[in-house]
């Protein structure tokens, strides 16, 4: 590629925009092992990758055919590109109105209705007052984004008067999240999960003082700092990522739940299959033939 014309140009701006920096790095690696363009872009999300073929195309690619290290080199300069982006604001939970500086907790919903791909979110109690708990419902509904949970198996194992623990409904009205809990250790000893943050689309950290819960968001005196580092953001997943299979274990539930269709529009109510812990799998649909969904 010689010479480009807008359109081409035009092209690898939406391109860098549309990657982020993880799915550009793996991208790179792809096409560095001698896969094709098309076969590359397994890296990318499912929930855009139809807009990254198109792209491409856009630039002049042929996606069926492997790459002669241009495709790589653009890529690469998109992974340097978002490794300088920071952007850090507070956010506070104060009694009162008294913060005036930064974002506040209890806009947290905001953050997640936003989310196009993914939603990461740890925190030690998880209550059904927090702003948090209808947005994660809400975005459970959209088409394309993962929802991850990780949160502490004490406080969430407590029953309500209907018997029924927080990670239960968690599992049951956040449908198609996949709900993580603290293990035991050697000796029976019991693991707390402190670790309060929530991370949206690989891009954006929030990492908080603030616990899942409505004294968190309006009563406390709380502090965070939401930072729009990629790499930053990949780096937390990752970790937690490989704690699933030492420091987690999944929370499953025994009854049919509610799951959208990754195929087609409809939704459907399917059995969830047990996964090993660091892994997707897919369960296939009892009630539609050929859909496959996300678990």
């Amino acid at each position: 590629m010689t010479h480009m014309n807008e359109r081409q140009r035009q092209g690898i701006i939406a391109l860098g925009k549309t990657l982020s920096g993880l799915e550009s790095e793996n991208m790179a690696y792809s096409l560095d092992d001698g896969e094709t363009i098309i076969r590359a872009c397994d890296a990318v999300h499912a929930s855009h990758r139809r807009q990254v073929f198109e792209l491409l195309e856009r630039i002049g690619f042929d996606l069926h055919s492997r790459d002669d290290g241009t495709l790589q080199r653009i890529l690469l300069v998109l992974v340097g590109a978002r490794s300088e982006e920071n952007k850090t604001v507070p956010v506070w939970t104060a009694p009162l109105g008294y913060a005036q500086l930064g974002e506040l907790n209890s806009s947290r919903d905001t953050l997640i209705a936003r989310a196009r791909t993914s939603i990461v979110c740890s925190t030690y109690n998880l209550t059904d007052t927090s702003v948090l708990w209808n947005a994660l419902k809400n975005a459970s509904d959209r088409r394309g984004v993962d929802i991850r949970i990780y949160a502490d198996a004490g406080v969430n194992e407590e029953t309500d008067g209907a018997g029924r623990t927080m990670l239960e409904r968690a599992c049951r009205e956040i449908t198609g999240a996949v709900v993580f809990k603290t293990r035991r250790l050697e000796g029976n000893r019991a693991c707390r999960n402190h670790a309060k943050f929530l991370s949206v689309d690989h891009q954006v950290l929030l990492v908080t003082s603030a616990n899942f819960s409505y004294s968190a968001e309006n009563l406390n005196i709380e502090l965070g700092l939401k930072i729009e580092d990629s790499n930053l953001t990949e780096m937390v997943e990752r970790q937690m990522r490989e704690f699933e299979t030492t420091l987690y274990e999944r929370h499953d539930s025994d009854r049919p739940v509610v799951r959208r269709c990754s195929i087609g529009n409809n939704t459907h109510s399917c059995a969830d299959l047990p996964c090993m812990l660091g892994s997707r799998v897919r369960a296939v649909c009892a009630v539609y033939t050929g859909c496959r969904i996300n678990v």
